[in-house]
């Protein structure tokens, strides 16, 4: 249960261009419901000085009706750049040849990031999940991959191979654990947060997200909704039910292994009961303790 083959780690030789801000998971999270404002939201307010260069985030987020929106009229992952992905491989692509572009996103473990991104100063957002509900996301994400390499292996035989390490980004805890030390030695550049608490209340992690790029809600825009909007503007509802992401529509600048729609899917806390067995959980629980024990992030790690 790999990525597919076009996902490939920059080589120190290639220097990224300077991200300003720089999104970091493990998982599909453009693909989870009430969480599914968090990429785009990223990419809504840091239109304001990545892309429109506009002195004013009033008049950016004073946007979030109209229909002209890049949001509504492409699917997320073409607004948002991967470096391991359209920077070495589709460099043509639009969001690429545009300069004022400094918003990225990956997948890949901490210390596999280029020095073009840890040494530029750019803050980093990252956010990890119950590792239990990480792996069903991605088993149902691989489900819908169009693929001549066949079918998956068992859910169990792939469980294993998780639970192992063997995973397309490296060992899932590893990843997380090195993005928390990051966080840990310098907070102010690395935002990390967990799915499940901001998928239970995403206001407020909408303004703190705001807040940590440097765009405070004025406490106008507060009283007037704006925060709420941003949210439903970013939401899974609306996002997945707009022509762009409906039926078979993929990408027309890149080839891809998945259709839009692939990447919307209701993300369920604890949907992995549904999935796994108790001795599975138990056991993927045991892995995550003994990972954790004495790193703070457990305790801490919101």
């Amino acid at each position: 249960m790999t990525r597919p083959s076009y996902n490939r780690v920059p080589k120190e030789s290639e220097t990224v261009p300077r991200p300003d801000l720089h999104v970091a998971s493990r998982e599909r999270l453009e693909a989870e419901s009430s969480l599914d404002w968090l990429p785009k939201d990223r990419f809504h307010l840091a239109q304001i000085s990545n892309i429109h260069n506009s002195p004013s985030i009033s008049f950016q987020r004073s946007r979030f009706n109209d229909p002209t929106n890049p949001l509504l009229k492409r699917n997320p992952h073409e607004l948002i750049p991967f470096i391991e992905i359209e920077f070495p491989l589709f460099p043509h692509v639009d969001v690429l040849q545009d300069k004022g572009n400094t918003l990225f996103a990956t997948h890949m473990p901490h210390d596999f990031l280029p020095d073009s991104v840890v040494k530029s100063g750019c803050k980093m957002v990252y956010i990890w999940r119950d590792p239990k509900d990480t792996f069903v996301s991605f088993w149902n994400f691989m489900q819908k991959q169009r693929s001549t390499r066949g079918p998956l292996n068992s859910l169990e035989e792939c469980f294993d191979m998780f639970c192992r390490g063997i995973s397309g980004e490296g060992p899932y805890l590893d990843h997380v654990l090195g993005y928390w030390k990051a966080h840990q030695e310098n907070p102010d550049k690395t935002l990390f947060l967990k799915y499940e608490n901001v998928s239970a209340d995403p206001l407020p992690y909408v303004k703190r997200l705001a807040e940590f790029m440097g765009y405070r809600f004025t406490a106008e825009e507060e009283k007037n909704g704006v925060v709420e909007k941003v949210v439903n503007l970013c939401s899974f509802e609306t996002l997945k039910n707009l022509e762009v992401n409906k039926g078979d529509k993929e990408r027309a600048d890149i080839s891809s292994p998945n259709v839009n729609r692939a990447f919307f899917k209701k993300g369920k806390t604890g949907d992995w009961v549904n999935y796994l067995t108790p001795d599975m959980a138990a056991r993927m629980d045991g892995l995550m303790e003994e990972k954790f024990k004495g790193t703070g992030l457990l305790e801490n790690g919101n």
